[in-house]
């Protein structure tokens, strides 16, 4: 079923949306011979029958069809409404890396509940090529409670699914003022993190609201005061700790230099940026992840993705 889906999927970007192969191949971050031994196999197995035969799964197609239009976004994956949430995520996440975890340049990974839930499942992940990624994290460390989305632990667990090694950051992702976090970046020991940041090839991170049932509240991570503080100066999401306004640019705050963490224009400049995120809750900080063009996929739930197609 796996199979035909991805069969299917890339079908439909050819026969329906009219992309031609080079197209494709640049949409999904693979080769024009991939794409075109993947509709020929696509024609062998009966998936296409000059129309897609993707049974149920074509009303589904179609939605992420049209978030992909309307978000300019290369992909958008639905996970499997059967699965239990976080392991259809996880699913589509796997299928996903298999074809952008082996090209050259380092895997940054960002941090929360989805990515830890989602690196949890994941599973050995089978690669286009050979290549071992880097994988690093994209943010410090997070403090001394075990909160379980340790950004170091949640890297891990991808680097073992892509069959590659992962990098710590062993600085603090909060410190007390700008100027210990300029002298801890000026560091020498932080010197690989910073050029792994500036080479990354996929980054993978999730998008957070701004209020007490979101990860950086629960953690410990930031006060009530500061979520305040926060949305008083018209934040509205928090992106690998970059704080966005309801437009997706980045809005500039005290606590925000304070922070160490892959900035937005080091994430910006990534080839494929995974946006994986799900729940109402989080649709005001999707939406402005979006509008911003921070990611190239996206991969949530049907539930999510409707409430973004319809203005939910």
């Amino acid at each position: 079923m796996e199979q035909r889906r991805e069969l299917a999927r890339v079908a439909r970007l050819y026969y329906v949306q009219n992309l031609s192969q080079r197209e494709i191949a640049a949409r999904l971050g693979t080769s024009v011979a991939t794409v075109s031994r993947t509709l020929g196999r696509a024609r062998a197995l009966g998936v296409v029958k000059f129309q897609i035969d993707a049974d149920r799964e074509e009303s589904v197609h179609r939605l992420e069809a049209l978030i992909e239009d309307r978000f300019a976004l290369h992909e958008c994956r639905i996970s499997d409404p059967d699965l239990p949430l976080l392991e259809g995520l996880a699913r589509e996440m796997g299928t996903l890396l298999g074809r952008l975890g082996s090209e050259a340049g380092p895997v940054g990974v960002s941090w929360g509940n989805t990515l830890k839930g989602v690196g949890e499942r994941l599973g050995r992940v089978t690669q286009a090529g050979p290549t071992r990624p880097e994988v690093v994290p994209l943010l410090g460390a997070m403090g001394h409670r075990d909160t379980g989305v340790f950004p170091n632990a949640i890297a891990r667990n991808f680097a073992a699914a892509l069959g590659g090694f992962n990098t710590l950051v062993n600085v603090p992702a909060v410190v007390d003022t700008p100027e210990i976090r300029s002298a801890l970046l000026s560091e020498s020991s932080f010197a690989p993190i910073a050029r792994l940041w500036q080479e990354l090839s996929v980054a993978i991170f999730s998008v957070s609201s701004l209020t007490r049932e979101a990860s950086v509240y629960t953690s410990g991570l930031f006060t009530a005061e500061q979520l305040w503080q926060l949305r008083k100066a018209g934040a509205v999401a928090a992106l690998n700790f970059n704080f966005l306004g309801p437009d997706g640019l980045a809005v500039q705050t005290e606590l925000g230099r304070r922070l160490v963490c892959a900035p937005i224009s080091l994430l910006d400049a990534a080839p494929h940026r995974v946006l994986a995120a799900y729940g109402p809750e989080k649709i005001p900080a999707l939406r402005a992840a979006l509008a911003g063009r921070h990611a190239t996929v996206l991969v949530t739930d049907r539930e999510t993705a409707e409430a973004l197609a319809t203005g939910g």
